[in-house]
């Protein structure tokens, strides 16, 4: 097969980002041949840039790439970058994701607006130090981040950001509704759906967060006008926080023609 230059979307940042609390910043690379791929992330302040190193594990995680092998037999990836901002150093800052490729002369970059960051103020009475009796937090969930465009046999991350919560007793589930069922199936990880284990990030003010993430490769039969949600139970919950996709919409691979 011939080398083939990869498509590359744009990054992915969530739409509200609070000081001390983790998010993702995600960007889709797709329909590239051989596999052999080269993404690295850099972080532009006040006109200086700077490479983020993936060994950086107290701020920035770079998870490793997972190429998906498509049926033309080109692949494609998600490149990651999980990090914890602060509004000192991130506060209209800039992201980069800069890829590189055999098929490519120059590398192709992704650059994301200047952040705008919310500070989130402390608890009242939390001086700082470590409270032996700190009373438990529920979790607050955010809506399910769905990417803009979905095509069949493609792979794909749907994330919901949790955050806030105490102690760090924690699950989530993801489960899936077909179109025209009532009922729901809960999501194991197989071939089509990858459930990455949950990072659990301790702040400031004691209390966790955390981003739930399903990969999966949707088709256009199975996937077209169904709804994901996350679920989410912690201790201190009586009954477990739903989050929800809308129906979703799959491009029919024979409109591409």
């Amino acid at each position: 097969m011939t080398v083939c230059a990869p498509h590359v979307g744009d990054i992915i940042v969530p739409r509200q980002l609070q000081c001390n609390q983790s998010y993702t910043l995600q960007c889709e690379i797709s329909e590239f041949h051989p596999d052999n791929l080269t993404v690295t992330w850099s972080k532009i302040q006040k006109g200086k840039e700077e490479t983020i190193d993936s060994e950086s594990k107290e701020k920035y995680y770079i998870p490793d790439l997972t190429y998906k092998k498509q049926r033309d037999h080109t692949y494609n990836c998600m490149a990651s970058l999980v990090f914890i901002p602060s509004y000192e150093s991130d506060h209209e800052a800039e992201f980069s994701c800069r890829v590189e490729h055999p098929s490519l002369e120059e590398p192709i970059e992704r650059r994301t607006e200047p952040l705008e960051m919310v500070q989130t103020p402390r608890k009242p009475g939390n001086t700082g130090k470590k409270d032996k009796t700190m009373r438990p937090w529920a979790p607050r969930v955010g809506d399910i981040i769905v990417p803009r465009q979905l095509h069949s046999n493609k792979s794909y991350t749907l994330q919901c950001q949790i955050s806030q919560f105490y102690p760090n007793s924690l699950s989530v589930t993801w489960l899936k509704k077909q179109k025209g069922e009532k009922e729901t199936i809960r999501l194991q990880s197989s071939e089509r759906y990858q459930i990455p284990d949950i990072l659990q990030e301790q702040q400031e003010d004691h209390t966790y967060s955390c981003t739930a993430r399903l990969v999966f490769t949707p088709s256009y039969e199975s996937d077209h006008g169904a709804e994901f949600i996350c679920r989410v139970k912690h201790s201190v919950l009586k009954e477990p926080i739903e989050r929800r996709t809308d129906p979703l919409r799959v491009k029919n691979p024979r409109s591409w023609w």
